[in-house]
């Protein structure tokens, strides 16, 4: 899998409207059933080599600077603990 993936975007997903926006990524959307899962998926593409994440959200629910910094600073931190198989 690892010489197939170089780029990784990442964020979560909402619907409003009928219409879908991107949400930026941040450990609190990791409890409860509201949104997918994406921990271990970080940590499993954090062992490969060469990955690059790119962290992206639509401004349509304007989230906090304290928010997406949050978002970030979680990321580092699975990245430095990645799953190694």
């Amino acid at each position: 899998m690892e010489e197939h993936i170089k780029v990784v975007h990442l964020h979560h997903v909402a619907c409003k409207d009928k219409k879908y926006f991107w949400l930026p990524i941040h450990p609190t959307q990791e409890e409860g059933q509201k949104y997918l899962k994406v921990q271990h998926v970080i940590k499993e593409l954090a062992g490969m080599n060469g990955i690059y994440f790119i962290l992206e959200h639509t401004p349509h629910f304007t989230p906090s600077k304290q928010f997406v910094q949050e978002g970030s600073d979680w990321l580092y931190s699975l990245l430095e603990k990645p799953n190694y198989r």
